[in-house]
């Protein structure tokens, strides 16, 4: 017996005539895998980029892996996020597509930014200073208040939370581009 939800899945596709693009969720699904792979061998790269605990020896195997990964991962699904959005643009409409994507990028960003992103940079000062990667007198409490007292915005005010900004920021421009190219291109060969 199937899942209920495989069995909706299904079922809605069927109904509006519109495939299921399983290659595209496999690959969404590895890259997904992938990541809980690359983040695993973040603890030990040798070099410090700012992260928790992590091995002060690493190794440099772990290293290559982890630029290796960092080539491709996240811009497969960017790739995956326009294919995706490009079917929903077709299926709801440009202003529906600019709702949606308000609702489950735009939120997340900004509940994120107030809510994850000091509790990140609690972590990262707190695993550097375990770690032995930071070395302070300082305590904690004091580099915490320091850290959120001082953000560089232009520089790590998103933290983990980037991908969110640079899916928005695609989204406005492919946004944009519809909007001119819709007033441009002659779609009725009027002329």
């Amino acid at each position: 017996m199937q899942p209920t939800t495989t069995v909706a899945n299904e079922r809605s596709s069927a109904d509006t005539g519109r495939p299921r693009y399983h290659d595209m969720d496999s690959l969404r699904a590895a890259m997904m895998l992938l990541g809980l792979v690359f983040h695993a061998a973040w603890f030990f790269v040798p070099v410090y980029y700012g992260h928790t605990l992590s091995d002060a020896s690493g190794s440099w195997g772990f290293s290559y892996f982890f630029g290796w990964v960092h080539q491709f991962r996240m811009q497969t699904f960017f790739l995956l996020a326009g294919f995706f959005a490009a079917l929903l643009v077709q299926k709801r409409g440009l202003w529906n597509f600019t709702k949606n994507r308000g609702l489950r990028i735009l939120l997340p960003l900004l509940l994120g930014t107030v809510t994850l992103w000091p509790l990140m940079k609690l972590q990262y000062l707190r695993g550097g200073l375990i770690s032995g990667r930071i070395l302070s007198d300082e305590p904690l409490s004091t580099q915490y208040w320091n850290a959120l007292t001082s953000i560089d915005l232009e520089s790590e005010w998103l933290l983990h939370l980037w991908f969110l900004y640079t899916l928005l920021v695609l989204y406005a421009v492919s946004w944009l581009l519809r909007i001119v190219f819709d007033f441009v291109v002659d779609r009725q060969k009027k002329i």
